[in-house]
């Protein structure tokens, strides 16, 4: 059972109807349609289209499928997007489409794409199609302009503007005030009516006519006109009148493959890809047939006709005609050289036809027509009879009686058939005896959706060929869903057969049996056993070894393993080496090199893999662990003194205790010497060390000495001096100005230097582990006073201060001093940024745009004391950058200089001008055309174009005339989206208007329903409550009034007798429509007894504000029926009154005045 699901949001709307699977989420029609729901490929400019996108989804996506709407213009630019509807992502079939949407896009006539996209968490697609907008104006060809036309019933013919339906109207002057015929239909022509009603509408010899053709919508509303209206004669006797009626090609020649590309060749057995020079080549070889039809329009026989053919201008062919009667047609085929028709590029070319007789209308002796000779055969791809093969006999393989295969883990063929069976009945080219047509198909191979495997099929068309795919079956017992499938290619008709697809399930035999791994061994490389030694270590780093153990089977199985089945050996989880069986072992002893290339502890694992049949898998892994350790390298030591050696350089023989002894070589460290000076260095690697000692504050450092040990050996005496110093620091005391300060407030520290001796000391303070400069002070008598020194306080927070002695000696201070720099003060910077929406950066981020509005600032909150670095940036303007100090002493103000003359919209304000008329005024910059529309009710109303000069334009639009409250804004689509301000506005009743004069005394309203009339309509509607029925239209009440839904729309109303009519009275109110009359004695035949009159076109004789009153004067006339028709109106598609008509009458002669409206 089907469900269908849908939802609208606009005017868009979106369904989905599940099925039961697909192939993945695929557009399956992508489609414009007009508004009266036909698909269409010609619109025009001024009319409403619909974009719909069809898909289909094979899978639950878990999410929502997305769509989108793009338009690209005759140019490719993108010109309309649409982003946002969405469908729930259930398996089936769904679409999205945007309906009544009016050509907001439409740039210049042409063909536009229509591209749609599709996205889901399971894929996305996209297509285009495409169709062409029309400008409004119309081009009529025939009868053409200033042309004698034989046949009393003319057929009149124009290109399609893209209009839902055409009005022809046919008059006896340009003014076309009071049309002798008009007809309507859907298609780009008409013939007049060859016996009319009308005797007005009689055709008469020798009289001339004016045409023209109006392009309406679905509701009747005009949006297209032609240019010019066309005259024409009829004939009044005896003329001759021979036409090129068509030209066509009776014989084509197919070029094209299914891929949209050349066929490809075969000669002999080698394939050649034939290109367009050589194509061409070949065709000089063959021939083809174009016809031309002519046909006798005139009154009399022709004979002996001449008729030419061109192909590009150049004469091909001529013929002669013996004898044409009237009203027949004749077809002339020509046979052509395919090489004198077919272009190098393939595409068209021109032919025309001439015949050379000296008739009355000379414009239809000559027919120009372009004609593709290459044409796309029609043909459809077939994939069928899918079998499965062994690949070493070419046996069939067929499934048990539960329909399984025993095909696990083995490599099968998968056969099919491919065949192209064309359907399309000419001449095939080349056709010469080896050389014939290949149809290449890319046909692939899918397994559970992944593909496995792809391929060029080659068939000849008509014909089939047996292909294969090789199968690697996975050595897993389960269903596999397979698909071999080829491209859906433009031409062909059924694209159903274009699949294969089965559902298989694969399993293994079974056999019976126990596999079990021996203990793992280590193995030197002659493969002798390694032991471990006494702490359970392997001392094997950087020697060959190898890992063994045996593999075994409870009994020797002759059936064999499924391929690719045996152990792995793995070293602490990375794969190392894998064997493979192709029999189940009964005994065999395996072997795996070991790679252990440093000490540590290696994780080994052997295991089986893919065994199916196996009982007791317990023992198909087997582990060990082993630690491997590298043995101690060779070592010695070092021992000795450390002395020291007074200021004039003599060495004392005390030791120094305490003295810090560094050395670096093979083995890098430090040692202190004990109370006597003496130090002892061990378990150093043999080889060259150097060494060095110091003891700060009251040493220097000592010589550098390079000492060289040996295996097991002590280096003894090794003496290190340290000189002594005649004056040094050992501490220092240091305070501060202040432990807490504000952002930016001075602060420093001072301090006393400690010592011994006297001289000069250098110093550098650190402030949160930043060196500064090398400051110099002299110690005197062991003391110092260091000057103050003034610390940074611009960075919040906390922070420390500390001395460093540089020289005679070094020494850090042990007791730094910290200090805290409170918050830095913030302020509000406000930035004014012209052009408005103009962003700005405060030191290098952006912090905002300046307002849509006319202040454009931006307000900056929390921005720090100091300076700043401010920068304003805008698209089509020249950014500006500065320095700038807060807090500022004032706004700042900022006007960036464009960098060309802009176009921008950037306010719309909205006023009523009167009851019935609101203006949108447009404020901006620059010179240029902008487009937008009115939004009615929350409804879409009227596109417009409104041309703004130096900044400024206005557009006005009237406002429905519906009673009730209601709003109005304008929406604006170029060069920039914008909106305005929603203006409410109500229509209330007419107050009782004043009594105007009457009729003359005597007349008498026989439409009136009191003096027996009876009223019927078109259509009419309701809203609100109110019913606009036409039996308001004869009430004789002024306030209440017959509306149509529809228009075109009439109004009739019937008397209770014949009368003589002598003047005819409207009463019409709110929208602008145009109207004629017409008396009939019968209902059927109709005399239109006043002319079209457009409403409001010059001051009305009205009654009230919005209504208007016309009294016509006609000659007197008998009548039963009076009809008033409604040919136009300015009424909003989205008002359900198209026109009002408060009163129709019909005044004749009687003895008082009776039912006069007024």
């Amino acid at each position: 059972m089907k469900k269908k699901l849908t939802g609208v949001f606009l005017g868009l709307c979106i369904l989905f109807v599940p099925v039961l699977w697909a192939a993945n989420v695929t557009i399956t029609e992508v489609a414009t349609i007009d508004s009266l729901g036909r698909k269409r490929a010609v619109f025009s400019s001024s009319e409403k289209i619909e974009l719909s996108i069809k898909c289909n989804n094979d899978v639950d996506v878990g999410n929502t499928i997305s769509f989108e709407f793009i338009v690209y213009d005759p140019v490719n630019r993108e010109v309309f997007h649409h982003t946002g509807n969405a469908i729930i992502g259930a398996p089936g079939e769904g679409g999205s489409f945007l309906r009544s949407l009016p050509m907001v896009f439409y740039t210049t006539p042409g063909r536009y794409t229509f591209r749609a996209k599709i996205g889901a968490t399971g894929g996305s697609d996209s297509k285009d199609t495409y169709f062409t907008i029309s400008s409004p104006y119309i081009k009529i060809i025939r009868p053409f302009n200033n042309s004698t036309v034989i046949e009393p019933a003319p057929t009149f013919e124009w290109v399609s503007s893209g209009a839902a339906k055409y009005m022809v109207l046919v008059d006896l002057d340009q003014s076309f005030q009071n049309p002798v015929w008009q007809g309507i239909t859907t298609t780009s022509s008409i013939q007049y009516p060859l016996n009319s009603a009308s005797v007005r509408a009689r055709l008469l010899n020798n009289k001339k006519y004016w045409w023209k053709v109006e392009g309406l919508d679905a509701d009747g509303n005009r949006i297209g006109v032609c240019s010019e209206p066309f005259c024409f004669t009829v004939a009044s006797q005896s003329s001759r009148d021979v036409e090129v009626n068509d030209i066509f090609i009776s014989q084509p020649i197919w070029i094209l493959s299914p891929e949209g590309q050349l066929f490809k060749m075969i000669q002999g057995d080698w394939i050649e890809e034939k290109s367009r020079e050589e194509i061409l080549k070949i065709f000089q070889e063959f021939k083809s047939v174009i016809t031309v039809r002519i046909k006798n329009l005139g009154t009399q026989n022709e004979s002996d006709i001449p008729l030419k053919l061109f192909i590009e201008g150049r004469e091909v062919g001529k013929e002669v005609i013996p004898f044409l009667s009237v009203g027949t047609s004749k077809e002339i085929p020509f046979e052509i050289l395919s090489s004198q028709i077919v272009a190098a590029d393939f595409k068209k070319v021109m032919v025309s036809a001439m015949i050379e007789v000296e008739d009355q209308n000379k414009q239809n002796n000559l027919l120009m027509k372009p004609l593709t000779i290459g044409i796309p055969p029609k043909f459809d791809i077939a994939l069928e009879n899918l079998k499965i093969l062994d690949l070493k006999n070419n046996q069939e393989i067929k499934p048990d009686n539960q329909g399984r295969y025993p095909i696990f883990n083995e490599r099968v063929k998968l056969i099919f058939t491919a065949k192209v069976i064309l359907k399309t009945e000419g001449f095939l080219l080349p056709k010469i005896e080896t050389r014939f047509p290949l149809v290449i198909l890319p046909v692939s191979f899918q397994m559970n959706g992944e593909i496995k495997g792809e391929k060029s099929v080659k068939v000849k068309p008509g014909e089939s060929v047996e292909e294969f795919f090789p199968w690697d079956v996975p050595g897993e017992t389960k269903t596999y869903v397979l698909r071999i499938s080829t491209l859906v290619c433009p031409g062909e008709e059924d694209r159903d057969n274009n699949l294969l697809e089965t559902k298989l399930a694969t399993y293994f035999p079974g056999y019976a049996y126990d596999l079990a791994l021996s203990e793992i061994k280590i193995l030197d490389d002659k493969e002798n056993i390694i032991q471990p030694g006494s702490d359970g270590s392997y001392d094997i780093i950087g020697k060959p070894v190898k890992v063994a153990l045996y593999a075994a089977s409870s009994e020797n199985v002759p059936h064999p393993f499924p391929k690719e089945t045996g152990i792995v050996f793995s070293v602490n989880g990375v794969k190392k080496g894998k064997i493979l069986f192709d029999r189940i072992p009964q005994k065999q002893l395996c072997v795996f090199d070991c790679p252990c290339g440093d000490s540590g502890v290696y994780k080994l694992k052997i295991y089986f893999f893919k065994v199916m049949g196996n009982e007791n898998p317990r023992g198909n892994i087997t582990e060990k662990e082993i630690r491997v350790t590298r043995p101690p390298a060779p070592t010695g030591q070092i021992a000795g003194r450390v002395i020291k050696r007074d200021f004039a350089g003599v060495v004392w023989a005390m030791g120094v205790p305490e003295a810090l002894i560094s050395y670096s070589g093979l083995k890098d460290g430090e040692i202190k010497t004990n109370n006597q000076g003496y130090y002892l260095i061990k378990d150093l690697p043999a080889g060259k060390y150097k060494m060095m000692a110091n003891k700060p504050p009251y040493f220097g450092n000592s010589e550098i000495r390079e000492v060289e040990i040996k295996e097991g050996e002590v280096a003894e005496g090794i003496e290190l001096s340290l000189p002594g110093l005649s004056f040094y620091i050992n501490n220092a005391i240091l305070k501060l100005s202040g432990e807490s300060v504000e952002w930016n407030a001075p602060i420093t520290s001072a301090g006393t230097l400690v010592g011994v001796g006297k001289g000069q000391i250098l110093y550098c303070w650190v402030v949160d582990g930043q060196k500064g400069e090398t400051l110099s002070v002299q110690l005197s008598e062991g003391r110092a006073e260091i000057p103050s020194f003034k610390l940074f306080s611009d960075k919040p927070g906390k922070h420390e201060a500390k001395l460093v002695i540089l020289s005679p000696n070094y020494l850090e201070c042990k007791t730094p001093v910290y200090y805290e720099v409170k918050s830095l003060p913030t302020s509000i910077l406000s930035v004014i940024a012209i052009p408005r929406s103009a962003e700005i950066y405060l030191d290098g981020v952006l912090k905002g745009r300046s307002s849509d509005d006319e202040k454009a600032v931006l307000i900056i909150k929390d921005v720090p004391a100091g300076q700043h670095l401010l920068e304003v940036k805008k698209d089509n303007f020249y950014p500006d950058s500065r320095t700038v100090t807060v807090p500022p002493d004032q706004e700042l103000t900022i006007k960036l200089a464009p960098k060309a003359p802009l176009f921008t919209i950037t306010n719309i304000t909205l006023s009523l001008l009167d009851t019935s008329t609101v203006e949108a005024k447009l404020t901006g910059t620059g010179n240029g055309s902008a487009s937008g529309y009115w939004v009615v009710d929350d409804k879409i109303a009227d596109s417009v174009s409104i041309q703004v000069v130096n900044g400024e334009g206005k557009v006005k639009y009237n406002l429905p005339a519906t009673i009730g409250k209601h709003s109005v804004k304008f929406n604006l689509s170029h060069p920039t989206i914008l909106s305005s301000n929603v203006l409410p506005y109500e229509i209330i009743l007419p107050p009782t208007p004043p009594t105007p004069p009457t009729p003359p005394t005597g007349m008498k309203n026989v439409a009136l329903q009191a003096n027996g009339g009876k009223a019927t309509a078109s259509s009419y509607g309701s809203y609100m409550g109110y019913v606009a029925s036409p039996d308001k239209a004869n009430d004789g009440d002024k306030n209440s009034m017959w509306c149509p839904n529809a228009i075109p729309g009439w109004l009739q109303i019937e008397f209770n007798n014949v009368y003589e009519i002598t003047k005819i009275g409207v009463l019409t109110s709110y929208h602008t429509i145009i109207y004629y009359t017409e008396l009939s004695l019968d209902g059927v035949n109709w005399i239109r007894v006043t002319q079209p009159f457009t409403t409001k076109s010059e001051k009305p004789s009205g009654i009230g504000e919005d209504q208007e009153y016309r009294l016509f004067d006609i000659p007197p006339t008998k009548a039963r029926f009076i009809r008033l028709t409604i040919t136009s109106t300015d009424a909003p598609l989205s008002h359900i009154y198209k026109a009002c008509v408060q009163e129709l009458e019909a005044f004749t002669s009687g003895a008082v005045p009776s039912g006069h409206i007024l």
